[in-house]
Order: structure tokens, then sequence, then C-alpha cells
């Protein structure tokens, strides 16, 4: 696949390894209730620091 005139290519394996210095966190619940499938999908980040003010 031709990419655009103007933007680079980006290297999948640069790319898998900046995401996989990403801190994230996801879950996923499923259920029926009263007989129809129901589901919940929840992705969250959060911001820590060791140094107080």
């Amino acid at each position: 696949m031709p990419t655009p005139a103007g933007t680079d290519v980006i290297d999948p394996a640069r790319l898998r390894q900046v995401f996989g210095a990403y801190p994230t966190g996801a879950a996923a619940i499923a259920a029926v209730i009263d007989g129809a499938p129901v589901g919940l999908a929840a992705s969250s980040t959060t911001w820590s620091s060791v140094m107080t003010r």
C-alpha cells in the first residue's frame, strides 16, 4: 500500500517498542442479563509522580 505524499513510514518494530512502554490497563466484562448479552469495555491511564511539592 503506497503512503501519502509527505508522510514517513514508521518501523513496526519501533512502534511496538514505543507502545510497549506506554502503561495502560484494559478490562472487558460480559454477561447475559434477562437473556440478552451485555458488555462493557474500559481502558485507563494514570499519571503518578514520586516528586511532591
